[in-house]
C-alpha cells in the first residue's frame, strides 16, 4: 500500500512538474495575452461609443460596467479557443520537433497570424459601428469581393485605426518573445500525450459550457443587449454557420385555399394594351430630409422633385433590411431580410427567383440593371441574373477608369449619362433599374 502511494505521488509530481508543463504553460500564457487584448479592444469600443449607449434601451453606468466586461469575457473565451485550435494542437501534440527553434518560430507565426486577422476585424468593427450602429456579423463578408478595393481608401481615411492595429501586433510580438522560455529536453512523450488528453478537453469544455449559457440565436439576441458584450468575431462566426431557415407548415396542402377563396383576375379589357417602360431608381444612403418634395427650402433633388409632382407618392416607408445587399432582394424579388445573413450571399442565392424582371420578361419586356460599382462587388451581378435581369452594366461595361472614384465605383453624374445612352439603345418595352453610388 505504501509503495502504491509512493508511485502515485511520484507519478503526479512528474506529470505536473515544471518541465513537463512547459508547453501547457506557454499555451495558457499566449491565450491569456489575446484575452487581454480583446479586453483592451472592448475598453476602446466603449470609450469611442460612450454616448451611443446612453439610451432608453441600455445605459452604461459605473454600476453595470463590471458586469459588462465580465460577461464580455465569456464571448471572448469562446472565440479565442476556437480560432486558436491550430495553436492549441501545436502546443499540446507530443512531437520530437517541438523543442527545435524552427518549430517554435512556425508556431509563433501561426499564433500571431491567426489572431492578427481577428484583432484587425475587432479594430475595424470599432469604426464600422459608428456607421451601421451594430456590430459586424458574418453578413459583412458578403462584400469581400470588393475588400481590396476599399482597404486602401479606408486605411488612409482611418489611418489612426490602422496605426493602432500595427502597434498592437508589434506589442503582441514583442511580449511573446519576452515571455519565451528555453524548451526543456527532458520531457516524456507518454506524459505529454496524457497532458494532451487532459488539457485539450478541459479547454473545449470551458468554451462549450460558456456557450450553453447563451440563447441559440445569439446574434439575434444581441439586438436587445448591449453591443459591447458581443465580440465581433463571435457574430462573424455566422460565416461558418450557414444554416437553413426553419421550415414552417401551418396548413395542410390545399387547406388554405379552402378557407380563403381568392379570385385573381387581372384582365382589364377596357384598359389600353400599350406596354409602358418601367424604370426603378434606387438612391443609396439617401433619406427624406434631402428630398425637396418633403422639405421646405433648398432641394438637393430637383429632378426627383419633378417626378414627384407627376406621380403617386407614398409618404410612409418601412425598411425591409439594413444593408444594400439585403435591400436588393426586397426590391426586386419581394424577399425581405428573413435571416441574419443576406439572402444574396447565403446558400439560397442559387435558387430560382421570380421577381419583377422575370415577370415582365414573360410579357415581352427586355431588362437591364445599372450600377457603377466594380463588377462582382456585393454579388449584385450574380443576383440580378438569378432574379431575371437579362443584362448587367457595371464599371467594366462603362470601361473608363478616369471616372472611377477609387472605391465604390463610377461617379454618378457620369454613370447616369451612360445609363441614359444605353436605355436609348434598348428595344422597348423595357424594365431597367439604376442604383446611385455617390451618396453612399
Amino acid at each position: 500500500m505504501l509503495n502504491n502511494n509512493i508511485f502515485t505521488s511520484s507519478f503526479f509530481s512528474k506529470v505536473f512538474s515544471f518541465d513537463e508543463l512547459f508547453f501547457v504553460r506557454q499555451l495558457l500564457v499566449r491565450l491569456s495575452l489575446i484575452l487581454f487584448i480583446y479586453f483592451i479592444l472592448r475598453v476602446v469600443f466603449l470609450a469611442v461609443h460612450w454616448e451611443a449607449f446612453q439610451t432608453v434601451y441600455f445605459t452604461v453606468t459605473t454600476e453595470n460596467i463590471f458586469w459588462i466586461f465580465f460577461t464580455g469575457i465569456n464571448f471572448d473565451l469562446i472565440v479565442i479557443i476556437f480560432i486558436n485550435i491550430p495553436t492549441i494542437v501545436f502546443h499540446l501534440l507530443p512531437s520530437p520537433w517541438r523543442k527545435y527553434s524552427a518549430y517554435q518560430s512556425v508556431l509563433r507565426i501561426v499564433f500571431i497570424s491567426i489572431n492578427a486577422i481577428c484583432i484587425f476585424i475587432g479594430i475595424a468593427d470599432i469604426i464600422y459601428y459608428q456607421h451601421a450602429m451594430e456590430r459586424a456579423s458574418g453578413a459583412i463578408f458578403g462584400v469581400l469581393d470588393g475588400f481590396w478595393l476599399l482597404f486602401y481608401r479606408y486605411s488612409v481615411e482611418y489611418w489612426y485605426a490602422l496605426l493602432f492595429f500595427i502597434l498592437i501586433i508589434i506589442i503582441l510580438y514583442w511580449v511573446d518573445r519576452k515571455i519565451e522560455e528555453d524548451v526543456k529536453e527532458n520531457t516524456t512523450y507518454s506524459i505529454q500525450f496524457l497532458l494532451l488528453i487532459l488539457f485539450a478537453p478541459i479547454i473545449f469544455l470551458v468554451a462549450s459550457k460558456i456557450t450553453n449559457k447563451f440563447p441559440t440565436n445569439t446574434t439575434a439576441a444581441a439586438t436587445n443587449t448591449p453591443f459591447i458584450l458581443i465580440n465581433d468575431m463571435f457574430t462573424s462566426g455566422s460565416l461558418l454557420n450557414d444554416q437553413n431557415l426553419p421550415e414552417h407548415s401551418f396548413f395542410k396542402p390545399g387547406e388554405a385555399e379552402d378557407i380563403l377563396k381568392i379570385q385573381k383576375n387581372y384582365h382589364r379589357p377596357e384598359k389600353s394594351e400599350n406596354s409602358f417602360n418601367v424604370m426603378i431608381i434606387v438612391l443609396e444612403s439617401f433619406s427624406k430630409q434631402y428630398i425637396g418634395y418633403f422639405q421646405e427650402g433648398q432641394s438637393h433633388t430637383p429632378f426627383i422633385d419633378s417626378l414627384y409632382n407627376k406621380s403617386f407618392v407614398f409618404t410612409n416607408a418601412f425598411a425591409n433590411g439594413n444593408y444594400s445587399n439585403e435591400a436588393i432582394s426586397s426590391i426586386y424579388t419581394s424577399i425581405p431580410a428573413l435571416m441574419r445573413q443576406p439572402m444574396i450571399t447565403s446558400r439560397y442565392k442559387y435558387n430560382d427567383m421570380n421577381g419583377i424582371a422575370s415577370l415582365l420578361g414573360g410579357k415581352g419586356y427586355n431588362s437591364a440593371f445599372f450600377m457603377g460599382s466594380p463588377n462582382g462587388l456585393f454579388g449584385y451581378d450574380f443576383f440580378t441574373k438569378r432574379a431575371g435581369f437579362e443584362e448587367y452594366f457595371g464599371k467594366s461595361e462603362y470601361n473608363n477608369n478616369t471616372d472611377y472614384d477609387g472605391a465604390w465605383g463610377i461617379y454618378d453624374d457620369r454613370f447616369f449619362r451612360f445609363t441614359a445612352e444605353k436605355l436609348d439603345e434598348m428595344e422597348q418595352p423595357f424594365m431597367a433599374s439604376l442604383w446611385s453610388l455617390s451618396s453612399h
